[in-house]
């Protein structure tokens, strides 16, 4: 299982990073060998291995893998040259949720981080420029160093047809030296080197060794080029520059191919191949509704070169250059404007204003209560049914059945899916078959819960791991509501620590639900009550809310918080106050000895079937002074009693319930 640490954090040496695990048992194929021993290198140096650690490591795997020790050494060397990145995932037991963005399994089977996906926004058919003279030498100006090395490939001729059959490998010359034969051509190119199929550039710098990705000098640029929707559908050379325009992204080049596409040289540059691939998925991402050319994915692709001719179809095109240097200044650049513009469009007050709250498409419970999105965590103590509670409730928003869920109505029938640690199967069927005994369940109503509630039990998953099992569940069920019960038993780490809560709640389930609109509804523990019972009943509704363990985080992120409050411990069915400490009387709740809306009602074990009813306030009061010896079920005269934030008075012949320093109307 992964372990989540900080750059240059201390390692634990019995977990190697997976790559390197990968690489010392499987070794790689002929022709990325070299690149996978580099990789290997870097997540050692990444892990905070020493470069000697990293060779005794390394270099005896790479030697068994067909690597002289020369190149083994140079590569850990030219890994250990370049500054250390954020350390990858090891081996070893979870630790808490740290960073941002949802998360994926690679290959290997590693969890990582995955960066949220970018759409690309409403494009229009831009007309083609006309072309920049002296195409050839700007986008050698545009695109390459002083010194670097450019290759350049004409097409193979098969000897016996004279048909042109594939690019060749290609010329590698320094920047300067094309750029001196261009001149002493009088500006042309086609008198220096020329081929009736066209030509070829290779879009990033080489060592001059060879033409494959690991004599690539610079992870440089990232071919993108595409002539097809996702359907087969032709697009136009104009719909492609606009597409091209409207993703900002940083452009060293745009060429003309001379026949139905254009070729953009986008700037990534990447420190790493790792880096490299990671970029090119982004961008692949964003054009994900078109056909991009998927051979173009690798850094030493080769790419329409500006400034020469072209047969198609029997007459000659020109494969010019388009533009240079558009979009963002750099591929950072690009990210922060990418970050910002995932928010969405900002709300202004004059769509507010006309906005219909009366309808809210996104409402789900309640009166706006809980929306699509929203988030409720139920504190409650160990042992008082609050899983019996939770299946009580899925069970009366999936038929809408307001004596089952106290009057919180749902605006349709819900589908939940419970996730859940403590109970086993046949723990479940009494909580099931109880509700169904409780109240009446038709059999018609038990089949239509078939459908809309779903239950797992998952006991060795939690933090980042836990996270990504309940993201591939929430897309394979597609449920209204997750319930996470409890709360503890998926969290992994210190739920007293707010940068974990945050990571957890705001960074994990906030996702999650921004992609799906699921509510989450966490179940979760309380602490021992107070010595002092007086200070339990002093408190207000917004005070229960912080009642659950750990840090404050947790109810500062919730929609809502209800929770338990047990107020007869001695009575032969359990009786509690159910508080709502934030949005309180939009849930519905009714007071049925009053018939108006509350921010907390009183809830009991039924004693039939394993169910909980609601009572109301005067029978709940009644039993409390039972409890405290008052006597003929009554106070005296005029005498009243706080219990949970609410005063309540007894008179000759009414009971009245307010709450005690709080006058929010919801």
């Amino acid at each position: 299982m992964p372990r989540y640490t900080q750059r240059n954090s201390s390692r634990n040496d019995d977990g190697l990073p997976f790559s390197v695990q990968d690489f010392i048992s499987g070794g790689a194929p002929q022709g990325q060998r070299n690149h996978a021993f580099f990789a290997a290198s870097a997540q050692l140096r990444d892990a905070g291995y020493s470069q000697s650690e990293a060779e005794g490591i390394l270099v005896p795997a790479g030697i068994s893998h067909g690597l002289t020790d020369h190149e083994c050494r140079t590569s850990v060397n030219s890994a250990f040259s370049k500054p250390a990145r954020e350390a990858p995932s090891h081996g070893g037991s979870p630790q808490a949720p740290k960073r941002r963005f949802r998360l994926k399994t690679n290959s290997k089977g590693e969890t990582v981080q995955e960066k949220p996906k970018r759409k690309l926004n409403n494009s229009q058919p831009v007309p083609l420029p006309v072309p920049v003279f002296d195409g050839f030498i700007e986008v050698l100006k545009a695109a390459f160093q002083p010194g670097e090395l450019v290759c350049i490939a004409d097409y193979m001729q098969d000897k016996q047809t004279g048909e042109y059959i594939a690019p060749q490998s290609g010329v590698s010359l320094p920047r300067e030296k094309w750029i001196e034969r261009f001149e002493a051509k009088a500006g042309d190119m086609r008198k220096v080197w020329g081929c009736p199929k066209g030509m070829f550039m290779r879009i990033n710098p080489m060592d001059g060794n060879g033409v494959s990705d690991v004599n690539v000098t610079s992870f440089r640029h990232v071919l993108v080029e595409w002539d097809k929707d996702n359907e087969g559908n032709l697009i136009s050379k104009e719909e492609q520059l606009g597409m091209i325009l409207a993703s900002n992204l940083p452009v060293s080049a745009v060429i003309d191919s001379g026949n139905k596409s254009v070729h953009a040289w986008v700037r990534v540059d990447a420190e790493t191949r790792e880096e490299y691939d990671e970029r090119v998925d982004e961008i692949y991402d964003l054009f994900d509704q078109h056909e991009l050319d998927k051979q173009n994915r690798n850094p030493a692709r080769l790419s329409r070169a500006a400034g020469f001719d072209r047969e198609v179809d029997g007459s000659v095109k020109v494969q010019d250059l388009l533009l240079t240097d558009i979009g963002a200044e750099s591929w950072a650049e690009w990210e922060h404007q990418q970050e910002v513009s995932l928010l969405g469009e900002p709300l202004r007050i004059s769509g507010l204003m006309e906005y219909d709250t009366s309808n809210d498409p996104n409402n789900i419970l309640g009166s706006r209560w809980l929306c699509k999105g929203g988030s409720l965590v139920i504190n409650s103590q160990a042992g008082v049914g609050k899983s019996t509670l939770t299946t009580q409730l899925a069970i009366g928003w999936a038929l809408g059945r307001e004596e089952l869920c106290f009057n919180i109505k749902p605006v349709k029938p819900l589908k939940s899916l419970i996730l859940q640690a403590e109970n086993d199967q046949g723990d479940l069927a009494e909580m099931v078959q109880g509700v169904r005994a409780g109240f009446n369940l038709t059999d018609e109503e038990s089949k239509t819960l078939d459908d809309n509630i779903l239950f797992h039990r998952i006991t060795d998953k939690t933090g980042f791991e836990f996270l990504r099992i309940a993201e591939q569940l929430v897309s394979l069920h597609k449920p209204d509501i997750l319930w996470i019960d409890p709360l503890l038993s998926f969290f992994g780490g210190d739920i007293n620590k707010m940068d974990e809560v945050m990571a957890f709640c705001a960074e994990g389930l906030n996702n999650l639900s921004a992609r799906t609109g699921v509510i989450n509804i966490l179940i979760h523990h309380m602490g021992k009550p107070p010595k002092d019972m007086k200070v339990w009943d002093a408190m207000t509704g917004s005070d229960m809310g912080y009642a659950g363990l750990g840090s404050s985080a947790l109810t500062n992120w919730a929609r809502e918080v209800l929770s338990f409050r047990r107020i007869n411990p001695k009575a032969k069915l359990p009786t509690f106050q159910l508080v709502a400490s934030k949005r309180r009387k939009r849930a519905g709740m009714i007071e049925p000895d009053t018939g108006e809306v509350a921010e907390s009602i009183f809830i009991r074990h039924s004693g039939k079937g394993l169910t909980w009813r609601q009572i109301g306030q005067a029978e709940a009061t009644r039993e409390e002074e039972q409890e405290q010896g008052c006597g003929g079920g009554s106070y005296p005269e005029g005498n009243s009693r706080t219990m949970g934030g609410r005063t309540f008075t007894r008179g000759s012949n009414n009971v009245s319930g307010v709450i005690t320093n709080e006058n929010a109307p919801f």
